[in-house]
């Protein structure tokens, strides 16, 4: 749909919203499936795309053409169906509204969480949007309770925030923003995206062939064996000055003390309530020095094991989990670490990882090195 963009103000302004809503809206308006069908026919009857920069044919992935196909001839997804789709996979629990104080964020959310509209014009939907709700068999269902807040970089939404700029017409802003910037990529042939599925072995000597200047790991780390991961990641830089960057999501569940729980105890109900009040406050500090503190509500009305975990006992600890992460990689050879930051995910984000009978929202460790 990006390389459809065209290039007058209006008609651009149009296709780009249709395409937001192909990306995170439940449900399209009449335009949005026009575009939509017209992005299928022309990618299920192309042919073999070229590659920027080279002269060689190279065709779909297959799994890739296989969704194309699949989407091409499905029938429409009907807006009852999206509602019922969207309703299964969401929480009653997981309501952001109580968190906003304006008036008007709390309207839009709560018709946003309902709903799952997104980009809509005029709120009027035509039908469901069949690339969310209807995928061949096989393939992995939307993930529960995402949001566009566990996409989108809050910081950048609350710039957009105003007295007459409401938080959903933001976050709409903020996308249309950045496809923009995508499509003009596109269009451009700036953006490059080719599909490797394979086992790692056999294809680490091509990755470290090519040199990379950087590589994304996104949260692997917190599913491979750190030994194994850096000598992985050590072998695609054999050649070259490769900076890697990963994250993890999972780190509070191996550091013990990052938990409130872990301070069980009647002897230490002193030192949770110092905990509880000492991260409220931090809360409150860092909503205020954001600018925050005028839409959110301080402190969030949520489980404190998020709040005293994010803004207090993670800070403490997650020095002592990369330390050790580093380590690892250390004993197999040089590894120099660049700045390591914790990070604090979208105050209205509902991803989250699970402690055993309890649910955290995530923070992350953002971790750049090079071997």
């Amino acid at each position: 749909m990006l390389k459809q963009t065209p290039n007058g103000i209006d008609d651009r302004d149009n296709h780009l919203r249709y395409t937001m809503q192909a990306w995170f809206s439940t449900t399209l308006d009449k335009g949005a499936i026009a575009a939509l069908k017209s992005a299928l026919d022309a990618l299920c009857l192309c042919a073999p795309s070229k590659l920027h920069g080279q002269n060689k044919q190279k065709t779909y992935h297959p799994d890739v053409r296989h969704l194309l196909v699949y989407w091409h001839g499905a029938v429409t997804t009907t807006v009852a169906e999206a509602r019922s789709q969207h309703a299964r996979f969401t929480s009653n629990a997981q309501s952001y509204i109580a968190d906003l104080k304006r008036k008007q964020d709390r309207m839009d959310m709560a018709k946003y969480e309902i709903t799952g509209d997104f980009g809509l014009k005029n709120d009027i939907p035509y039908a469901g949007n069949t690339l969310m709700f209807d995928c061949p068999d096989g393939t992995s269902p939307i993930a529960k309770d995402e949001t566009v807040f566990s996409a989108f970089d809050w910081k950048e939404i609350a710039k957009l925030l105003s007295a007459k700029t409401s938080l959903i017409d933001a976050a709409e802003e903020y996308a249309l923003k950045n496809l923009s910037k995508l499509a003009d990529w596109a269009l451009q042939e700036r953006v490059v995206v080719e599909l490797v599925c394979a086992k790692f072995e056999d294809v680490v000597e091509d990755i470290a062939a090519s040199k990379p200047w950087s590589m994304s790991w996104s949260n692997v780390i917190d599913y491979v064996d750190h030994a194994d991961f850096h000598r992985m990641a050590r072998a695609c830089s054999v050649h070259g000055d490769t900076v890697h960057f990963a994250y993890s999501m999972n780190w509070p569940l191996d550091v013990f003390g990052v938990n409130i729980i872990d301070y069980q105890g009647k002897d230490k109900t002193k030192l949770r309530t110092q905990i509880i009040e000492t991260a409220n406050d931090a809360v409150g500090k860092a909503y205020k020095m954001c600018g925050w503190d005028k839409y959110l509500r301080s402190p969030p009305p949520v489980n404190p094991i998020n709040t005293t975990a994010h803004y207090g006992l993670e800070l403490m600890h997650y020095s002592t989990w990369t330390r050790q992460f580093f380590f690892v990689a250390q004993n197999d050879g040089p590894c120099k670490v660049g700045n390591t930051e914790h990070i604090i995910g979208s105050p209205l984000s509902p991803a989250q990882f699970f402690l055993p009978g309890h649910m955290t929202q995530r923070s992350n460790s953002i971790l750049p090195f090079r071997y």
